[in-house]
């Protein structure tokens, strides 16, 4: 009883205390609210805009906000520019929302992969505690969001493979197109349950399932499509956005509108050479070498400062697993598919960045950091002697959350003294 319900039911509380705890702090604007903020408004006021990414998220958000009655005339001008009235934190809600979920998700993939409940418990709570993906959760930003819709739909797909039903099928298919159509990158959540099933075919030598690949391809487009005929549909008055179109753009019909947008969107994606004092480099992201600063006033900071040793367990368990499969070893033969999901899943949303030329920043790597987490896991549970197993659980886990409360100041913006805050700052690249 406590395995089944108990768990679920601390990781729930835990992650609501965490993510809806000073949700409205601070009542300015943060890193990139000013630009999906915009967006928002653009949403209310139907002044055309452009952005690098589809619109799934900027919907959401802007639905929120119309509930909300959120003031679609505030303009976004700045980071620190304070909110005029208390409703803009139905700007927040989604990410919030999605954040809130997405460590239960983790609990039940991580259980669907063959991990132990108390395993699965165990990495259920350190995504809670991990203060990077926290502040994603926290504010209009994109990623968070991403995350759990991607998570969601690989979660979705196993339980299809475990329980048959096409129910699950679907679900996943329907989040994968969500998870495309907030960004690009997600496709890689598809590119892993492609491969599940193709990989499935090829070990049981069963017939080729076309119906599943067609479910799993055919639905993500549709969602897509459909995403950006909602996007036209709203956005019926000129505005900033028309700088990057063609002077037709307003009049050559759905489809003409939908290829321009998609091309210019891939075209502007990788000319984006803009400075920025917190980008990083692919390979610096597993050690956490540059944390990304986010808003200030007087004392208060707020940064997207991971919590380091779960980066940092995580990139070693990472290896763990790479080098049993290099050299074949016995110790997760039981688990073996187990660790090519996880290995695939991290590299295919970590290698990528390697071939981008654009400026990058760290928060692109946690897809990547909780399939780590799911990687600390799955070793601490090929452990045979159980008092072993779980002294391991329990020692990480006091780790994890006293760096979290050690952390949290930068993570949520409380006051701190200047000598407090440059103590928080490790290294010279966090600062």
């Amino acid at each position: 009883m406590r395995e089944k319900y108990g768990y679920p039911i601390i990781i729930t509380v835990l992650s609501f205390i965490t993510r809806f705890s000073f949700l409205n702090f601070p009542n300015q604007v943060v890193f990139d609210e000013t630009h999906y903020g915009k967006f928002v408004s653009n949403y209310l006021n139907h002044f055309y805009f452009f952005d690098l990414h589809p619109p799934f998220l900027k919907l959401l958000a802007t639905l929120s906000a119309y509930w909300g009655h959120f003031n679609p005339n505030f303009d976004f001008a700045s980071i620190g520019e304070t909110f005029t009235e208390p409703n803009f934190i139905y700007l927040r809600i989604v990410p919030a929302i999605a954040g809130f979920l997405l460590p239960l998700v983790i609990y039940f993939l991580a259980k669907q992969i063959g991990i132990s409940t108390i395993g699965a418990f165990f990495t259920g709570i350190a995504v809670v505690f991990e203060n990077s993906i926290l502040v994603q959760s926290k504010f209009l930003l994109i990623d968070g969001v991403l995350l759990f819709f991607g998570f969601s739909a690989i979660l979705f797909y196993l339980l299809y493979r475990n329980k048959k039903s096409l129910k699950w099928l679907i679900l996943s298919a329907f989040f994968l197109g969500a998870t495309i159509s907030i960004k690009w990158t997600g496709i890689s959540f598809l590119a892993t349950c492609i491969l599940i099933e193709i990989l499935s075919f090829i070990h049981n030598k069963k017939q080729f399932q076309l119906k599943t690949l067609a479910i799993l391809i055919f639905i993500p487009v549709l969602f897509y499509i459909t995403s950006f005929a909602i996007h036209f549909h709203i956005l019926t008055k000129s505005g900033t956005g028309d700088a990057f179109m063609s002077q037709n753009f307003l009049q050559k019909g759905f489809t003409e509108k939908f290829i321009e947008l998609n091309a210019i969107m891939l075209i502007e994606s990788q000319n984006l050479t803009t400075s920025h004092p917190y980008t990083s480099k692919w390979y610096t992201w597993p050690l956490m070498k540059r944390p990304i600063f986010y808003w200030q006033n007087t004392d208060q900071r707020i940064y997207s400062n991971g919590n380091p040793f779960i980066y940092w367990f995580g990139a070693l368990a990472i290896l763990i697993l790479l080098m049993h499969i290099i050299f074949r070893t016995r110790f997760f033969i039981q688990k073996r598919k187990a660790v090519i999901f996880i290995i695939f899943s991290y590299s295919i949303n970590f290698f990528p960045y390697a071939i981008l030329t654009r400026i990058t920043f760290i928060y692109y790597y946690l897809a990547s950091l909780v399939f780590s987490i799911l990687a600390i896991s799955l070793i601490i549970d090929s452990i045979k002697n159980k008092k072993v197993k779980n002294s391991y659980y329990i020692i990480l886990l006091i780790i994890f959350i006293i760096t979290f409360l050690y952390f949290s100041p930068l993570t949520y913006g409380f006051p701190m003294s200047p000598e407090s805050q440059n103590n928080h700052l490790w290294f010279s690249t966090w600062r």
